[in-house]
């Protein structure tokens, strides 16, 4: 609304000119339109602010994921190599693994608990 003494524009809510302080004519239809607009305004306000922050949760969740993936689940390299139980005669000297898997195996002898 256009205040007829100083030409600024006010809000249609007021009473009087936030400007020159001088008193506007106000009709009640458009306070209640003015109101119905604020309303509406502020409503959508709210409702982006809720989609912000829907929006930024999404990205930190997402940023805390890439971050798990890159730091906590991070392939390592591993190299598993077989294992053989050789005689001890044959590591005294040195032998070969190709030589060695030419060879039998030893049987592992563990003894049992005695029993009480």
């Amino acid at each position: 609304m256009e205040c007829p003494h100083c030409a600024n524009d006010t809000s249609e809510l007021l009473k009087y000119c936030e400007f020159c302080g001088s008193e506007l004519d106000i009709d009640g239809d458009q306070v209640s339109s003015a109101l119905a607009r604020e309303v509406t305004e502020d409503r959508a306000l709210v409702v982006d602010r809720k989609r912000r922050a829907a929006l930024f949760g999404a990205l930190f969740v997402l940023a805390c994921l890439m971050v798990t993936r890159l730091v906590i689940l991070r392939e390592t390299s591993v190299t598993v190599r077989p294992v053989m139980i050789l005689p001890t005669s044959l590591v005294q000297q040195k032998t070969t693994i190709n030589e060695a898997r030419r060879l039998p195996l030893d049987k592992l002898d563990l003894p049992y608990p005695a029993e009480k």
